[in-house]
């Protein structure tokens, strides 16, 4: 019992010295964070949390534009806004391009946790992340739509199902209208060997609805598998 004391309280003492000499910061203010802290200052995550999503709000813009491009009406969700500059941007760019996959799994569990308490997406128990193509998979080390289905697994219920691969790598699309990338989107993805459809629905996950060309696309290789029930939820959602 001594020894599980000494070994507690080196641990304890060795915390300190880290949170000083290499404290853990907030990806978006920059501020230290707490031991209650996890990813985020409890400041930026109250900004994340009331900055007005779309996960109870029908016919939403996110849901009017899947509708535009692929005929089809479907539940969508978004957190939060994405503000370049703001929050939602430097949580973003944190995870998908400085390696913070658990900020990824955590927002996931926002994610997760808004979906659910909106009502509107009971039924849907299976996580689809949007995948990367394999060079920009092994370029990043991992997919942050597949840590956000984590994350909403754990907050929400549900299981994660990897559906989709990505066979065509849409990386100069910055410059094209949406239309032009609903064109250079499909075909993009085509079902995964061996994979089981599931009777339940799914629910299409990534970071950013930008246009709505990628998600679609994941949308209409799901519907052609056989796939009954789509929904989407995401992150953060452009201005639509």
């Amino acid at each position: 019992m001594a020894l599980k004391r000494i070994c507690g309280l080196v641990s304890s003492v060795l915390s300190d010295v880290m949170s000083v000499v290499s404290p853990r910061l907030c990806p978006s203010c920059g501020c230290a964070l707490t031991e209650k802290e996890e990813c985020l200052c409890h400041g930026c995550q109250a900004q994340l949390a009331s900055s007005g999503g779309f996960a109870s709000l029908p016919g939403n813009p996110m849901e009017q534009r899947v509708l535009e491009l692929t005929g089809m009406e479907i539940p969508c969700a978004a957190l939060a806004p994405y503000v370049h500059e703001g929050v939602s941007g430097k949580v973003v760019a944190a995870f998908k391009y400085r390696g913070e996959k658990s900020l990824a799994v955590h927002m996931g569990r926002m994610l997760g946790i808004s979906v659910s308490g909106s009502g509107r997406f009971s039924g849907y128990g299976v996580y689809v992340p949007v995948p990367l193509h394999p060079q920009r998979f092994r370029a990043r080390g991992y997919n942050q739509a597949a840590e956000l289905c984590r994350g909403m697994a754990e907050a929400a219920g549900g299981d994660v199902c990897h559906m989709l691969d990505r066979v065509v790598n849409t990386s100069a699309q910055a410059l094209l209208s949406r239309y032009d990338r609903w064109g250079n989107a499909k075909g993009i993805f085509k079902i995964a060997e061996d994979v089981r459809i599931p009777t339940e629905g799914v629910i299409v996950v990534d970071d950013v609805f930008t246009t709505g060309a990628t998600v679609c696309a994941a949308i209409s290789a799901l519907k052609e598998a056989g796939v009954k029930n789509i929904a989407v939820a995401t992150l953060c959602t452009a201005h639509l």
